[in-house]
């Protein structure tokens, strides 16, 4: 049985559906930083997040900031890089991922 392990990619799969298209965003796997009102460390956990596919637009009669990008509110959660990035590669996404910020260090001193 082939189990659809050679099946040729001939693009990446909508989030959310098994259909493809060649229309699908970048995904963006990081580290969420901490809120303001936060003064302990950074969460453990990692998220996967689409760039905007789409600008948003400003509604002509209320004035709101509107947007019709369907991938913008898919937020995934994950224990760390690894899980997102198999993941991400299971789903035939194109995918960067963002690097932790090295901590400042104190200068030695003398």
């Amino acid at each position: 049985m082939d189990h659809g392990r050679n099946r040729p990619l001939s693009a990446p799969r909508i989030p959310g559906t098994d259909m493809r298209s060649p229309d699908v965003p970048l995904a963006i796997i990081r580290r969420p930083a901490r809120s303001a009102t936060q003064s302990g460390p950074r969460p453990r956990h990692w998220v996967l997040e689409f760039e905007p596919s789409r600008a948003p637009e400003l509604d002509p009669l209320m004035g709101w900031t509107t947007g019709d990008d369907p991938c913008r509110t898919i937020r995934l959660q994950f224990p760390d890089a690894a899980s997102a990035i198999r993941h991400a590669e299971s789903q035939d996404w194109r995918y960067i991922v963002l690097a932790e910020p090295r901590a400042a260090q104190a200068p030695a001193k003398s």
